[in-house]
């Protein structure tokens, strides 16, 4: 944000020192310090709006990320219990292959 705030200054300050150099009037001066400032207002929205757009970027980006993990977490868990129970079905015909 501070350098945002210096080059609103350097161009006022040239703004102003151009209006000093061509021996303008008061009214010029101020004309081109209403311009300079519009057009760092203007930078400054557009600053903003590629600000927020990085952000929503950013948080759609995480959401598909957060998506992923959770869905792979998801099927090792799949996968885990998938072979609990193939171990405890091996356990149990070992147990009935030991009692006969």
């Amino acid at each position: 944000m501070s350098t945002i705030l210096k080059t609103i200054g350097i161009i006022v300050l040239a703004t102003l020192l151009a209006a000093c150099e061509d021996n303008g009037s008061v009214e010029q001066a101020g004309e081109n310090i209403d311009n300079a400032l519009e057009r760092a207002g203007e930078s400054l929205e557009e600053a903003g709006e590629n600000t927020l757009e990085a952000l929503e970027d950013a948080g759609e980006a995480t959401a598909d990320a957060l998506e992923d993990a959770g869905e792979s977490i998801q099927r090792g868990f799949e996968q885990a219990g998938e072979k609990l129970e193939e171990a405890a079905e091996d356990a149990d015909d070992n147990d009935d292959a030991s009692h006969q």
